[in-house]
């Protein structure tokens, strides 16, 4: 049987896990700039309480918040946000954030373009072994393996 005292604290274990998902899903949505368009468009930019909001949630740069992020580059625009001279430009040009969505997607591609053409480190294990080994010089006539 669980007393009331039990069952209080678990309501609290609760509401601290919703907390957590509430922020982590909101800052992983920073990591989209037509989300940050819209914020820009309703006025929350312009708003003191969602200011002090974005500066309380620096938090989640600590690596054991970190670790939970899937979209880790929504920690840059949450920087961006903390200067009034970006959120400013953001209210008042709704085509700043189309810029960033396209620089975002020009990164994506030309990042995808090189790390798909890039030569692994003698460091670094083959993606596919099998691969290497076909790839590899074959042994000299008579050598031993």
């Amino acid at each position: 049987l669980r007393t009331t005292q039990d069952m209080a604290g678990g309501d609290e274990e609760d509401s601290e896990r919703q907390r957590f998902l509430v922020e982590l899903e909101f800052v992983q949505a920073l990591a989209n700039p037509h989300y940050i368009s819209w914020l820009a468009s309703e006025g929350y930019l312009r708003d003191a309480k969602f200011v002090r909001y974005i500066d309380y949630l620096q938090y989640w740069k600590a690596p054991q918040y970190t670790k939970f992020l899937v979209y880790p580059h929504c920690l840059r625009f949450l920087d961006l946000l903390q200067h009034e001279e970006v959120r400013t430009y953001l209210s008042n040009d709704q085509s700043y954030a189309l810029l960033l969505a396209d620089q975002q997607y020009y990164h994506w591609l030309y990042r995808r373009r090189h790390t798909l053409h890039e030569e692994p480190s003698k460091d670094q294990p083959p993606a596919n072994p099998a691969a290497a080994a076909a790839a590899a010089p074959a042994p000299a006539a008579g050598a031993k393996p």
